[in-house]
């Protein structure tokens, strides 16, 4: 019924250090993180029944979070898959001060839809 892009590993946003007795021995910038759990990215491909669904059981709902609302019970049945995107850059923008940030990212991302960054 529903298809979740997922991924285990994450580059971090910051960087890190390693301390011993209040002493900095290591900085690690940015490292890759694999992820305890797969971590949904918000890409979502849904069957047309899920519209259905939210339409019949959340007519006096204003609010519906499709992953909780929706496709908690569904995957609860095995009818949610998740297609893992491994290493391919995803970004989740939540401010344009995200993407101001992240412009090196934004710019491969583009690139690799064809566009020139």
């Amino acid at each position: 019924m529903a298809c979740v892009a997922t991924r285990q590993y994450r580059k971090e946003e910051t960087g890190f250090a390693k301390v011993s007795n209040g002493v900095v021995t290591e900085f690690i910038e940015k490292p890759l993180v694999k992820m305890p759990n797969f971590e949904c990215t918000g890409i979502y491909v849904i069957h047309g029944k899920i519209i259905d669904l939210i339409k019949a059981k959340f007519r006096t709902k204003k609010n519906v979070n499709l992953s909780f609302d929706i496709l908690q019970g569904l995957s609860k049945k095995g009818l949610v898959s998740a297609f893992d995107i491994k290493d391919t850059p995803w970004l989740d923008v939540e401010s344009p001060a995200i993407l101001e940030r992240n412009d090196t990212v934004v710019k491969k991302i583009l690139k690799q839809m064809g566009h020139k960054a």
